[in-house]
């Protein structure tokens, strides 16, 4: 298997599903993995797992489409109307991303809708599709060939 040794991976989505089996693949290939998702117990206790297994993990609970994190109780109201009525802070989210030198992302269950909104906010970004995991194991090596071809950022 190819190595991702002292490189960093964000895994949206990842308490649960494909999101999941994708940051612990990420995991075993040796990425120091951030796992980021709206379920705050479920994300912690992957970042535990992976840990526990010698690999080096941080949970991030997030919500692409609001900056603001998610809070308890009557608090979460007007948060979650905002949520629903804004656009998704996609571009500033990439943008980040890309500022800090990624330059491959993955899309878990998403079909192309990642792609093309990558396409439009940075074409220099390359973006990987699992639809499930079972193909989780193909995609990791098209990982492995797009980091090869990636250009220095």
């Amino acid at each position: 298997m190819f190595t991702l040794k002292d490189r960093v991976a964000i895994v949206t989505g990842a308490s649960q599903g494909i999101g999941r089996e994708t940051a612990l693949a990420l995991a075993r290939a040796g990425a120091k993995v951030a796992v980021a998702a709206r379920n705050e117990g479920k994300h912690a206790a992957l970042a535990t797992e992976i840990s526990a297994a010698g690999g080096e993990a941080l949970a991030v609970r997030m919500n692409v489409a609001d900056a603001e994190p998610i809070t308890p109780g009557d608090e979460v109201r007007e948060p979650l109307v905002r949520q629903v009525c804004l656009p998704a802070l996609w571009h500033e989210s990439v943008h980040e991303m890309t500022d800090n030198a990624v330059v491959i992302l993955l899309g878990a269950g998403l079909g192309k809708i990642l792609s093309g909104l990558l396409r439009q906010t940075d074409s220099a970004v390359r973006c990987l599709n699992v639809e499930e995991a079972a193909n989780l194991h193909s995609t990791m090596g098209r990982v492995a060939q797009a980091r090869a071809e990636a250009p220095e950022r």
